[in-house]
């Protein structure tokens, strides 16, 4: 993944740009779906991050940023992913082998599914008026 991040200093007059830094990312993830939820352990591979504005980003204090920063991005997007990100559905709905493909910038979640009984039920013997 490559990204841009673009530092402005905040004035009187407005906002001033300073700088830009690109940041690439190589990572590998696990990842566990169940009906409710998606579940995965990261492996950040690669962190690096490149000034294109070297008089105010000094390339050697980027690459100790981005060592400094490996495990602990490793850490925060873990413990996202461990706590599980929660697909969010209708309770009427119960997902039966759900599927997720990757496409470029996006995620395909494809299933088939069962409805829930007992909300038909609620559902179909209210009045309606």
């Amino acid at each position: 993944m490559l990204g841009l991040i673009e530092v402005f200093s905040m004035e009187r007059n407005g906002e001033t740009p300073r700088g830009s830094v690109e940041i690439y990312i190589e990572a590998s993830m696990n990842m566990r779906l169940t009906s409710r939820s998606v579940r995965g352990k990261l492996n950040l591979e690669t962190l690096k991050m490149t000034t294109r504005s070297p008089q105010y980003f000094v390339q050697s204090e980027l690459d100790d940023a981005s060592y400094l920063s490996f495990d602990m991005l490793q850490r925060i997007v873990n413990g996202i992913l461990k706590r599980g990100v929660p697909i969010p559905i209708h309770p009427l709905f119960k997902l039966q082998k759900p599927t997720l493909t990757f496409i470029e910038r996006s995620m395909l979640l494809e299933t088939n599914f069962d409805l829930n009984p007992n909300l038909i039920r609620q559902l179909t013997s209210e009045k309606l008026t």
